[in-house]
């Protein structure tokens, strides 16, 4: 006589794999699809059929059959088959932000910087300061979880303001803001228009960025 198949634990009808898992031939009960993974799809008979969380999406638990759980929050990245709303292993760098749903870090800006890692958004450059992606820190590898490797540079870094110019919060390079006709400066970092220094009598100060 021909053998029966076992019943698929959860599963009334006894032969096909239930949604959320897998069956390899011989399988008494159906395996889980992994964390990092879903399946919305009944029958399966490899763990590679089930469907890695998509970039920007976590999938929590095992046997997940509704899709993505929720997207990556801020200050981390999603690349894929990721399976926590807050991955270490994905954390955003410095001199990048990573807003919710991010599937990779992104640069900041000129005018904008960020020093600190695990960043959702970017900060203004302080006053006194510009922010250029025209000069730019050295760039440098980083290998994450799953050989996953991001190579990463070209993020602003405040620089002081130079001489003959200032620099209100958010400046994108460093002679965007020349001290105007009637001013000059001999200081570095001012913040403000109003840290120019008036010609003095006498003189005249006929074009911007004068420095003496």
């Amino acid at each position: 006589s021909v053998a029966t198949p076992l019943a698929v634990e959860g599963n009334l009808g006894g032969d096909i794999c239930p949604i959320g898992m897998y069956c390899p031939l011989g399988s008494a009960v159906g395996i889980p699809c992994p964390p990092g993974t879903y399946s919305s799809d009944a029958g399966l008979t490899n763990v590679t059929q089930c469907a890695p969380c998509p970039p920007g999406y976590y999938c929590d638990g095992v046997a997940n059959v509704n899709g993505p759980t929720g997207l990556c929050l801020g200050g981390f990245f999603c690349p894929g088959r990721v399976a926590v709303d807050r991955p270490l292993e994905y954390l955003c760098p410095t001199g990048y932000q990573c807003p919710a749903g991010s599937i990779q870090p992104v640069q900041c800006q000129s005018g904008t910087f960020q020093n600190q890692s695990g960043q959702a958004s970017c900060l203004p450059c302080p006053p006194g300061y510009y922010c250029d992606l025209q000069n730019p820190c050295a760039s440098f590898t980083v290998k994450f979880y799953g050989n996953f490797t991001y190579t990463y540079g070209n993020f602003t870094q405040p620089l002081p303001c130079p001489v003959g110019y200032y620099c209100p919060a958010g400046t994108r390079f460093s002679e965007e803001f020349p001290c105007p006709i009637g001013t000059y400066s001999i200081l570095t970092q001012l913040p403000s228009v109003t840290r120019c220094t008036s010609c003095p009598p006498g003189m005249y100060c006929a074009s911007p960025a004068i420095t003496a």
